[in-house]
């Protein structure tokens, strides 16, 4: 039940995670990670925290290309719920939300709320 980490992942599980989030992100797929999961432990016994470990373990993976890609990690932040499962409209909302906050209505609201 051990958890890939920085220094211990003898099976090179972020390395493959990070890879399914590049080809999922740029040949631009819209695919329901939990659905995914589900049908993958259906052949053994896994349960719903497993599949949220699992998400979770990808959200990860995904906010490293973000910010490899230059995205800011607030923005990250603002946009991933436990529940997105959808790495594609994930990036797409933090791509949105970089482009308003960077019009005028969006510094306007980033002014009024600090």
């Amino acid at each position: 039940d051990e958890k890939p980490t920085g220094s211990k992942d003898p099976f090179a599980l972020r390395r493959a995670a990070l890879g399914v989030v590049r080809i999922l992100i740029e040949n631009r797929i819209r695919l329901g990670l939990t659905s995914v999961f589900a049908n993958a432990f259906a052949s053994f016994a896994g349960d719903a925290a497993q599949i949220s470990d699992l998400l979770g373990f990808f959200h990860d993976r995904l906010k490293v290309y973000l910010r490899e890609s230059g995205a800011r990690y607030d923005l990250i932040d603002a946009v991933i719920t436990p529940q997105s499962d959808d790495l594609l409209q994930i990036v797409r909302r933090v791509e949105a939300l970089g482009k308003f906050l960077d019009t005028e209505d969006g510094k306007n609201l980033l002014a009024g709320t600090k």
